[in-house]
């Protein structure tokens, strides 16, 4: 939910004369499912370079982090790791 929420919110971030523009689609099955999220932002591993923590992360590995571990750290959310 957290990324069909973000998609408003960080689909022009940080750029002006951006229209904000996004779609999700979901497709899910009894073993598995699959998410795809577009939107005129920046993307996952644009998201997590703002951080000078992760801005050696690739676009593979970008997911992963993002959906799996969270993409704060602690000291970017006050507390413990914020889960997606």
């Amino acid at each position: 939910m957290e990324l069909l929420q973000n998609i408003p919110h960080h689909a022009s971030a940080g750029r002006k004369g951006v229209e904000p523009v996004g779609f999700a689609a979901l497709e899910e099955e009894e073993d598995h499912l699959h998410l795809a999220v577009v939107d005129s932002g920046v993307g996952l591993r644009g998201s997590l370079a703002l951080n000078p923590r992760f801005r050696e992360v690739s676009a593979q590995e970008a997911p992963e982090l993002v959906l799996v571990e969270g993409r704060f750290l602690e000291e970017d959310s006050g507390g413990d790791p914020a889960p997606l």
